[in-house]
């Protein structure tokens, strides 16, 4: 019986199974990914608004976008 296609298939798998081992060690589990992303919204959600919105400028703008004949040229 020949058992050399069954040495290379061994191979393979075993290949196969210690790069799928390595490959699992580098990643980061989600729950460390959930925590690092609520840290950073909190951080986001802390800082002060540096500046007041124009709302006049933002009824401007959508005006012209639905009425573009009342637009300035």
């Amino acid at each position: 019986m020949n058992t050399k296609w069954e040495l290379r298939v061994a191979l393979i798998l075993i290949v196969i199974l210690v790069s799928v081992a390595l490959q699992g060690c580098g990643q980061i589990p989600a729950v460390d990914r959930i925590i690092e992303q609520h840290k950073t919204e909190q951080t986001l959600e802390q800082q002060p608004e540096s500046s007041i919105p124009n709302f006049q400028g933002i009824a401007d703008a959508l005006g012209c976008v639905f009425a573009p004949q009342s637009c300035k040229k």
